[in-house]
């Protein structure tokens, strides 16, 4: 038996059809190691949520997204700070061997490990053991650092939530500079971050350092500097693409900056790492909205839509925010329905919805006369008159 304190306990298998998959349990079990197996994406989140996990291995493309995006998808989404930083073998053939920009992805996320297929069981033990000495350090630093906010919580004191770093510095090392860091960026004091962004970038000599320009990144944001946050947010970017949260915060950015066509770009890329979020595209399609960017929401709509599945999604929403009593929501989601998916059939039923929820959030007379312009501006796209006249007496007759 090779099992020694540094390999890990449970381990997560994440592949289709692993021809590997026997042997290797077998082996892990002689070793006292526990191993699941994730064939589809329900099982796999399924898994994550009922167990914690030391290590994933990764089959490096598979549910048809990159092995990276894939780990960060189950970091992000954790409920448990065990899988917040699970550990993560990429398991790929010579032809699906990392670049350059894909290392420096890996290095960012960290605790993050590669094997070359084919494998021999007892191959993958070196492996699991740094893997499981990187998610472990990971693992101290995400709970220290959570340790420091809850001290600095109870006793509105910076300097008795330091005390818990300084006990720990020993073993975390120069990644104390950068808790620190973030430590005083999650508590409000900027300028004691960018002080002590300063000391870091005078301590390295890595132009490169990703983690260093994200925190300067936050820190521009914070203080309302876009076009230099803008500056560090595209430079981790292009020396590390697809970072899901970057991606996400350049997203807002780019709407905050006035550009929505970069901003759509990004949505684009982050629809692809969301594979399982089946309402994404109209979540982004929501921002652009929010921003008062119409004319671009109402072509990336079209891209991702029919006008059917568009009026349909917001019609649904509006009818939930109705039952909720939720009104001027729900009147919102009835007008981008028939705004964003104007060639759907039945808009009058829609029309219909939407005079309801005016009337509900309004007086009778104002709301009807706001329904009946509305339908007679839009009776070469829905209805004819006559059936516009029906809905009216109809609505007249409920109230």
């Amino acid at each position: 038996m090779l099992k020694t304190h540094q390999l890990p306990n449970r381990v997560l298998v994440i592949d289709e059809k692993p021809e590997y998959l026997e042997s290797l349990k077998i082996f892990l079990q002689e070793q006292k190691i526990q191993l699941h197996h994730a064939p589809s994406p329900d099982r796999l989140f399924k898994l994550i949520n009922d167990n914690p996990f030391d290590i994933a291995l990764i089959s490096h493309p598979t549910f048809g997204v990159h092995g990276l995006t894939l780990l960060q998808k189950l970091r992000n989404e954790a409920k448990n700070i065990e899988n917040q930083c699970i550990g993560g073998i990429l398991l790929s053939d010579e032809h699906q061997l990392m670049g350059k920009t894909e290392k420096f992805l890996a290095d960012e996320l960290g605790g993050v490990e590669t094997i070359t297929l084919p494998m021999t069981p007892i191959e993958v033990i070196p492996f699991l053991n740094r893997c499981w000495r990187r998610r472990n350090r990971e693992n101290l630093y995400r709970k220290t650092k959570n340790e420091m906010i809850l001290q600095y919580e109870k006793s509105k004191s910076a300097t008795v939530a330091v005390e818990v770093l300084q006990k720990l510095i020993p073993q975390i090392g120069d990644d104390s500079w950068y808790m620190l860091t973030e430590f005083y960026e999650d508590i409000g004091k900027v300028d004691i971050s960018l002080r002590l962004v300063e000391k870091i970038s005078q301590r390295t000599s890595h132009s490169d350092d990703i983690r260093l320009t994200m925190i300067k990144a936050r820190l521009c944001l914070k203080t309302n500097n876009l076009p230099q946050s803008r500056y560090y947010f595209e430079k981790a970017d292009h020396l590390a693409p697809m970072n899901i949260n970057r991606v996400a915060s350049l997203i807002d950015l780019y709407l905050l900056l006035g550009q929505p066509n970069e901003s759509i770009a990004k949505m684009r890329d982050l629809i692809k790492m969301h594979f399982d979020v089946a309402d994404l595209s109209f979540q982004m399609v929501d921002k652009l909205m929010d921003h008062g960017f119409h004319r671009e929401a109402t072509s990336f709509c079209q891209e991702i839509a029919t006008s059917e599945e568009i009026s349909r999604y917001y019609n649904n929403r509006g009818v939930q925010d109705s039952r909720s009593k939720k009104f001027s929501n729900a009147v919102l989601q009835f007008q981008r329905a028939l705004t964003l998916g104007p060639d759907a059939k039945n808009l009058h039923k829609i029309h219909f919805n939407l005079a309801l929820a005016l009337l509900n959030q309004g007086g009778k007379t104002k709301a009807l006369k706001k329904v009946e312009s509305q339908l007679k501006k839009s009776l070469d796209n829905c209805i004819d008159f006559r059936k516009s006249m029906l809905l009216l007496d109809e609505l007249n007759q409920k109230w």
